[in-house]
């Protein structure tokens, strides 16, 4: 009944047509790794060579950083900002470029307490990494986008 109305759980792959082969390469390495894992996810291959391919994903760069956003009456940190970012571009076997380069970034933010730092140095991690897994699957859906060839 849920599926009739177009409800999904958040990072599942919504169904269509499976992937062609994708090359991925680059130098983000946290991105690359989900983003292999989100085209598999879509019924896609990933390729060793861009040459096996028909779509070729390069990150260009991946980098997160945590400001603060909120300090207290007494001074001290309260609430703490992260800010995500990825640049990627999509090109086909020719070294045509057809997404890109593009720059998806994220923003999150959690409550800091001096006395749980391991706890929130966790919790800013897991931030970090559900920030990369959306990134990879937004750019899964501009895979799919594009045009498939025979």
């Amino acid at each position: 009944m849920l599926s009739a109305c177009g409800f999904h759980l958040r990072g599942s792959d919504h169904g269509g047509a499976p992937l062609p082969p994708i090359a991925i390469t680059g130098e983000a390495g946290g991105l690359q790794g989900e983003l292999r894992a989100r085209v598999r996810a879509a019924s896609g291959m990933v390729v060793a060579t861009p040459a096996e391919a028909q779509w070729v994903v390069r990150v260009v760069s991946e980098r997160s950083e945590r400001r603060v956003l909120s300090v207290g009456s007494t001074g001290k940190v309260e609430e703490y900002e992260i800010y995500y970012a990825a640049d990627f571009t999509i090109e086909d076997t020719q070294g045509q470029v057809h997404v890109g380069p593009e720059t998806l970034s994220q923003v999150r933010s959690y409550g800091f307490s001096e006395s749980e730092v391991l706890g929130k140095d966790a919790e800013q991690e897991a931030l970090v990494k559900d920030m990369r897994r959306e990134a990879a699957w937004q750019i899964v859906q501009r895979l799919r986008s594009l045009p498939v060839t025979p």
